[in-house]
């Protein structure tokens, strides 16, 4: 498939990338049906990887079917069962899902955090595998990514609550938040405040920067690269 150039062109190409993702959905139940074309792990892979990069506000809802394919098969296959970094992929779409401009990723994007928590604490899903190998380090800054990118006006109120609570997780399971953790949080906040600007502003936005001190992270080393995205805007405040 061969896109024209510019902005229209992207979006086509990315129509595309989502239609045979569809497809390919699509060819799953009859897969099933006969032992020489039974899907595989690769095959749930592929699929997952086709809806991360279709551009799609459907990804994430299409990942999540995926999903639950795969545990239909995980009864008939012992080695899906440990595949957890399919969890690591949803979230991936939903975060493809975000960016495309889909409103309430970051909550459906939590909900989906939360069941693969759940599974790995007590389902045989997880069966085998050592509570270090849990993809849930490399989950939270995803879903940190997602909340900053559900950035829509009815959005942006919960997508900064579920952010400080995923931030929240990461101290409880002690796994040290990086400079891009806080940034993530920042935007959460910015976003919010952008659509609510009656809402007091600095204890907000202080309770990042407190956060991030504790981590030894410094109010530059969170607004560094995010100045740097505002600073062609006349006019655009950004709190010291």
């Amino acid at each position: 498939i061969r896109a024209s150039s510019g902005s229209h062109g992207a979006m086509m190409h990315g129509a595309d990338k989502a239609t045979t993702a569809k497809e390919v959905n699509a060819h799953l139940d009859s897969m099933v049906q006969y032992g020489s074309s039974f899907p595989t792990p690769v095959t749930f892979l592929l699929m997952l990887q086709l809806w991360q990069n279709s551009h799609s506000t459907e990804a994430g809802v299409y990942a999540e079917e995926i999903l639950s394919r795969m545990e239909i098969v995980g009864m008939y296959q012992d080695e899906l069962k440990n595949f957890s970094n399919a969890y690591v992929l949803a979230l991936e779409c939903w975060l493809t899902a975000a960016k495309a401009g889909r409103s309430g990723a970051a909550e459906c994007a939590f909900r989906l955090l939360k069941m693969a928590e759940a599974q790995a604490l007590s389902d045989d899903t997880f069966s085998g595998v050592n509570r270090s190998m849990l993809p849930l380090p490399r989950m939270y800054p995803l879903m940190m990514s997602i909340c900053a990118s559900t950035n829509g006006k009815q959005d942006a109120s919960r997508a900064m609550a579920i952010a400080f609570k995923v931030y929240d997780k990461m101290v409880h399971d002690n796994i040290k938040p990086s400079p891009i953790i806080f940034e993530m949080l920042y935007i959460c906040v910015r976003n919010f405040l952008d659509r609510h600007p009656e809402e007091e502003r600095q204890g907000l936005l202080g309770d990042v920067f407190e956060r991030a001190s504790k981590h030894g992270i410094t109010r530059g080393e969170v607004m560094g690269r995010r100045k740097q995205l505002l600073r062609p805007k006349k006019g655009y405040y950004i709190p010291a």
